[in-house]
């Protein structure tokens, strides 16, 4: 027997080194949870020790890739550490590994949403979705992302499917509750008024209702009166008119398809000269992106800017197409328009701002940027002042009439707003812009060689233009709020102060 023993003896030593060899690859897959590294860097990352938590859970991962929880919090440290690419690519070899796991799915869509990749962070929710019983909370955080969309119709419904399957979701129920406030049947009184130095006066009122259809398309009525009155200084005294107008209109918008449309009727009517005119406003816009919005829009409304234009009826018909950008603080617009009046006379406006954010803090904000316009008209409406006209108090006894037709007017603008807020609907804003450069070739009339005559000419006129305005919207009861809107501007030809009141109520409680 002695000759079997050594082999005996080699075998079981081989087979006990194999098991031996094996035991890390077990391990692997048997780790304790949470696992003391996990814990340790939990630790870490709650102190805002973002670094050391990442080294904890590396070294943790390279002895147990199989531990689903680090990974997890792995992936999720390194987004918070905004290291977006490495916490993508471990989410989704994560993902890739434990198919399952669904608390890992829901960090990474919940990731995937915050920064903008939507499309992939519905396919990563889908198989929660798409079992029986349903993930509630993936339920939630799809309709959170149709509420980041703007597809409430969409939002409505998937909040109500996840608080059907688990009522405790706060989330859901906020999201939901605030759909359901901004959709109601609401209710808004206004008022305003304006004085410049024509001088001109405008005091108005109106009333407002409307009607959610969809969460997205609402139908509203709106009805307001104004009185406007111009300062002769001198025998009659004072000129007024009194105008009514109505408007029906609808608006909404269709995500799927990315467009946006609004389209209002109505009339207008003014006591003297007694006349009665149709209004309108058709706009579309496209949205290629959540942050850019390409927009037409065309209307018709009465012209009632000049002290000359309440003596006479002027409808102004305008086209006019705009870029809007809006992303995170960031702000911009382009914009050209033509406005057509009844003479076949014309006024150009072309203009371009954009504001970044300077300081962004919990409930502040204060933004900069710069603006460029241009406006021209085909041709002057430039005239002496004869009898009772306007008075002679802005440019030497001239006026422009029935409207005001500025010529190569190009200014251009250090603009700015601050604005304060809180999480009760309080916002609170501030600003304004000043003119670093203005010029225009201005009118003015001078004596021609017939000394009993005078020639309109123009001439380079260099201003300072500057306006500030101010708002505070404030939710006053839970169906109500204000807002109340100010504002003062200083051009080279006049200035004038506008205010305004809103109060709003919604029918169902917020």
């Amino acid at each position: 027997m002695s000759e079997f023993t050594f082999p005996k003896r080699a075998v079981i030593l081989a087979v006990t080194a194999c098991i031996a060899m094996s035991v890390p690859g077990v391990l692997r897959g048997q780790v304790p949870s949470p696992a003391p590294a996990v814990i340790e860097a939990g630790r870490f990352r709650d102190s805002g020790r973002f670094a050391e938590a990442i080294g904890v859970l590396r070294r943790h991962r390279s002895l147990y890739p199989q531990d689903g929880d680090a990974a997890r919090m792995h992936a999720q440290t390194l987004y918070w550490n905004k290291e977006l690419a490495g916490a993508r690519a471990l989410y989704d070899s994560a993902v890739a590994l434990h198919p399952g796991d669904g608390t890992l799915r829901l960090d990474y869509a919940r990731m995937l949403m915050e920064t903008g990749d939507l499309h992939r962070a519905r396919e990563v929710l889908a198989p929660l979705v798409e079992k029986s019983p349903v993930d509630a909370k993936a339920v939630s955080l799809l309709g959170t992302i149709a509420y980041w969309e703007g597809d409430y119709t969409a939002a409505r419904r998937l909040f109500e499917k996840a608080l059907e399957v688990d009522s405790s979701l706060d989330d859901a129920r906020r999201q939901l509750n605030e759909i359901r406030w901004f959709s109601a049947p609401w209710i808004r009184l206004a008022a305003s008024g304006l004085k410049d130095d024509q001088p001109m006066y405008r005091f108005g009122g109106g009333l407002e209702t409307g009607y959610y259809l969809t969460p997205l398309w609402s139908a509203y009525l709106r009805g307001g009166t104004a009185s406007l009155r111009q300062d002769l200084s001198e025998s009659p005294g004072w000129f007024s008119i009194a105008t009514a107008s109505g408007t029906v209109g609808v608006r909404g918008s269709a995500p799927l398809s990315h467009l946006d449309m609004l389209a209002e009727a109505g009339f207008f009517k003014r006591d003297f000269p007694s006349r009665v005119d149709w209004t309108g406003v058709a706009a579309v816009g496209f949205r290629p992106k959540s942050f850019l919005r390409l927009g037409v829009q065309f209307e018709r409304q009465p012209y009632l800017h000049t002290a000359a234009s309440l003596a006479s009826s002027v409808m102004t018909n305008a086209a006019g197409a705009s870029v809007d950008l809006d992303r995170k603080g960031w702000l911009g617009k382009a914009a050209l328009q033509v406005e057509v009046f009844p003479d076949d006379n014309s006024t150009t406006r072309a203009y371009a701002w954009a504001m970044a954010p300077v300081i962004r803090s919990s409930g502040f904000m204060l933004q900069g940027g710069y603006s460029a316009s241009y406006q021209n008209a085909k041709e002057l409406r430039f005239v002496e002042r004869t009898g009772f006209g306007p008075p002679s108090g802005i440019v030497g006894g001239a006026y422009y009439s029935p409207y005001y037709t500025p010529r190569n007017l190009l200014i251009h603008s250090v603009i700015g707003v601050v604005t304060a807020y809180d999480d009760h609907g309080f916002v609170a804003r501030l600003g304004g812009a000043y003119g670093v450069r203005a010029t225009e070739d201005a009118p003015v009339f001078v004596t021609g060689t017939n000394p009993s005559s005078k020639v309109l000419v123009t001439y380079q006129r260099n201003s300072k233009p500057w306006n500030v305005r101010a708002s505070v919207d404030r939710p006053i009861s839970t169906n109500a709020a204000i807002s109340i809107r100010a504002e003062h501007l200083k051009t080279s030809f006049y200035s004038a102060t506008t205010a305004a009141f809103e109060l709003t109520w919604r029918l169902a409680p917020r």
